[in-house]
């Protein structure tokens, strides 16, 4: 087994936020544990739906009566960045940022950034070849703060989401030159550290928070150049690695853990992708290792899924394979009808996949088969990942923004 370099072993992690504040929800599991009854939505369910002033593929992010996403005009040049009452459907305010439009992938958008969102602000990042932005506006739409990294060198656009976690943002600005994991003071964008990093195939992947009951945390994130690596939240000081060639290919999907796992993926629009696995010894941290690696059934885009002790794998072809996370072995593996950009999320112990063309299958899976229970058409090109509250789930199209109850009591 390849060595890392670990001087510090964190095992417990705590769902950070109760709100839908990020790309996949609380730090980035995809998982929350609200009770969900309805398995079976028909069109009269919506309780509203509206139509984006732009296009996009970034994701909703909710606080409170709050939802915040983002879209862009191609022609107009001109990015949106909305505020949307959870309970109306209306638009509270809209702010508008000018760019000039540039060459990206066709399955890219000029608004894939998922803002992140805390009690006091919006923070949203978006890139021209020239810059990688980062604004910060109040819940009011006002502008608080503003920062430019740099140029933003990639042929394919950006994908990547800010983070933040209690006084600070964390922003991976990875790209095919020098290239750095950056923390910010969130009141004022100030940069409170700045860790340096190879430049490759620019990353998409988006970093989650390990913490320990003493409260000591790391920055797990992934990338070509460096493998699944961590860093220290206070710092910034590189904790572990797993290093060049761990992931060959560019890092799309973000890391996760499993207990005392952590999962990083890397793959291409063609074959090749990739999970690698690293375990930690809590005993003993310098035994940390690279514990094993899989290339079968791997997606490129959809982050994995965490369920238990198994691992939820959906391709872009539309394979959704069981992983049993101590060993990578595939329990089953079953083909659902479609492509997959958007990642997949769990309610309770129901999971939500949303394919390209907008159908969204409802699953129930163990360890030996998968159970579609059903699905509803939302006829819309579809990248995006849904948020949920309590009672509401948001499916974010293309062009459109859809509420569904998660109870049909709630109608």
């Amino acid at each position: 087994m390849k060595k890392i370099i670990p001087l510090f072993f964190l095992l417990f992690q705590s769902l950070l936020s109760t709100e839908w504040n990020r790309f996949r929800g609380p730090n980035g599991t995809g998982v929350v544990n609200y009770p969900f009854i309805n398995t079976k939505w028909i069109k009269e369910d919506f309780i509203w739906g509206i139509n984006l002033p732009g296009t996009g593929h970034s994701s909703p992010v909710i606080w409170k009566d709050k939802v915040f996403t983002t879209c862009a005009d191609e022609k107009k040049g001109e990015i949106y960045i909305l505020c949307i009452d959870s309970q109306k459907g209306t638009i509270t305010w809209q702010k508008t940022i000018s760019f000039n439009p540039y060459s990206n992938h066709k399955f890219n958008s000029y608004s894939s950034c998922t803002p992140c969102v805390d009690p006091d602000y919006l923070f949203v990042s978006w890139t021209t070849p020239y810059s990688n932005n980062l604004a910060c506006f109040d819940h009011k739409g006002h502008i608080v703060w503003e920062k430019n990294f740099g140029e933003y060198k990639t042929q394919h656009g950006s994908g990547f989401s800010p983070i933040v976690h209690k006084d600070k943002l964390i922003v991976c600005h990875d790209h095919e030159e020098d290239s750095a994991i950056i923390a910010l003071n969130r009141n004022n964008g100030k940069i409170v550290w700045k860790t340096e990093r190879k430049g490759s195939k620019p990353s998409a992947s988006t970093p989650f928070i390990l913490e320990s009951e003493n409260d000591y945390k790391e920055v797990i994130a992934s990338s070509m150049s460096h493998g699944c690596y961590s860093v220290n939240f206070q710092n910034g000081k590189i904790l572990w690695e797993t290093g060049p060639g761990t992931l060959n290919k560019r890092a799309v999907s973000s890391p996760i853990q499993s207990d005392k796992y952590i999962f990083a993926t890397c793959g291409s629009g063609s074959k090749g992708s990739r999970l690698i696995s690293v375990q930690h010894q809590a005993n003993d941290p310098k035994l940390s290792s690279l514990f094993y690696s899989i290339t079968r059934d791997v997606p490129y885009v959809p982050t994995p899924l965490v369920l238990g002790s198994l691992i939820l794998l959906l391709s872009d072809g539309g394979i959704v394979a069981c992983m049993k996370r101590e060993s990578g072995n595939i329990l089953w593996r079953q083909r659902i009808k479609g492509n997959y950009f958007a990642s997949p999320i769990a309610v309770n112990d129901k999971i939500m996949v949303i394919s390209t063309e907008g159908t969204v299958t409802t699953l129930k899976i163990n360890h030996k088969k998968m159970d579609i229970l059903s699905t509803i058409e939302l006829n819309d090109l579809t990248h995006n990942t849904p948020a949920v509250t309590k009672e509401k789930i948001f499916f974010r199209t293309n062009s459109k923004l859809f509420c569904l109850p998660l109870n049909k009591e709630q109608l």
